[in-house]
């Protein structure tokens, strides 16, 4: 059965909270005013872990390669990181939308 806590102990107490989550495998339902806002649960270990297959991988290792140029072009030397990154968006969102 899950414990109930205010939001305002729960603030205070996150870290503790966490840990007897963790390891004791309690649950916490955290009200505000009498609502119930939010329940606090041992993640389980896919909600953590992302699968990347080895195509994926090796298609953003050939993008990274081919974008060795930007670095070494004059024109993009007095770029911005904004600019640089606006650049890349749109250029991927061409590449792979289809």
């Amino acid at each position: 059965m899950p414990s109930i806590i205010s939001i305002t102990k729960a603030r205070e107490k996150l870290p503790k909270l966490a840990e007897e989550v963790y390891f004791k495998g309690k649950t916490f339902i955290i009200q505000k005013r009498g609502i119930p806002m939010a329940k606090i649960t041992k993640a389980d270990k896919t909600a953590t872990k992302t699968k990347r297959s080895k195509k994926d991988i090796e298609k953003a290792l050939k993008l990274a390669r081919s974008l060795d140029w930007i670095w070494n072009d004059k024109e993009w030397k007095n770029k911005s990181s904004i600019e640089i990154a606006d650049f890349l968006r749109e250029r991927s969102q061409r590449t792979y939308v289809r």
